[in-house]
């Protein structure tokens, strides 16, 4: 398994062993109510809520298309209970109204976030996202307080120009292009970075600690006479150190 396999093995497990445990002993580890703790999914599309009613929600969060516009005291979001899909379910605020992240530190799934999330400009507290974050086309510029990405961190169309501050990713993903400047001097693991079009520079900021990328992914496209891109080459490079 590569670096984002394992880490979503790795989440899941643990989303499973929170869901052992009895309620008394969720609301210890949560300092919370039994009424605020959600064991499944909140779709909050099927509610009438304004305002996010929970504390810890173990499976995945979907703000879309509702009448939420804020997250209230969430502070702890798990993974759609469903298979191993490309997004893995975690904080979906594609097409909503929140304005902001709140109190969330730790999200186990995807963070899901567009060029519909009109509102969302930063981070907030959040430290943690076990799966992937999907910053095409938002109004994120840094990294904020989030120390670990363990799936992609797709800064395809984005406004991201450091990622100072994160220390672990399981996967860069470019394509089109991007804003990144410099990788910043506190990021020590990826596993892989993938890019097409615009080659991504490893320039490194201060006096950056060194870096240990697992293996990278050069794939080069032409249109062709129809108008569609096809692949004309397709490199590969094993542990680079920078």
């Amino acid at each position: 398994m590569n670096m984002v396999e394992k880490n979503r093995a790795k989440n899941r497990a643990y989303i499973e062993e929170l869901k052992s445990m009895t309620d008394e002993e969720l609301c210890k580890k949560f300092n919370c109510t039994p009424e605020q703790i959600c064991r499944g999914n909140y779709e909050a599309k099927y509610t009438n809520d304004e305002v996010c009613p929970y504390v810890v929600v173990l499976g995945f969060v979907n703000a879309a298309a509702s009448n939420l516009k804020s997250l209230g005291d969430l502070k702890f979001v798990g993974v759609g209970d469903f298979g191993d899909g490309l997004y893995n379910q975690g904080l979906v605020l594609s097409n909503s109204e929140i304005k902001d992240l709140g109190k969330v530190k730790r999200i186990y799934g995807s963070l899901m976030l567009d060029a519909k999330t009109k509102y969302v400009t930063s981070f907030g507290e959040l430290e943690y996202i076990g799966d992937s974050c999907y910053l095409n086309r938002t109004l994120i510029k840094d990294m904020g307080k989030v120390k670990e990405i363990g799936g992609i961190l797709s800064i395809d169309n984005s406004n991201i120009t450091s990622l100072e501050g994160l220390e672990k990713v399981g996967k860069i993903f470019a394509y089109e292009g991007y804003s990144l400047k410099d990788w910043g001097n506190t990021l020590k693991e990826v596993g892989d970075v993938e890019f097409g079009f615009q080659p991504i520079a490893y320039t490194k900021s201060g006096s950056a600690q060194s870096l240990r990328i697992h293996s990278v992914f050069h794939d080069k496209f032409k249109r062709n006479s129809s108008g569609k891109f096809e692949r004309i080459e397709a490199k590969k490079e094993e542990s680079l150190d920078i």
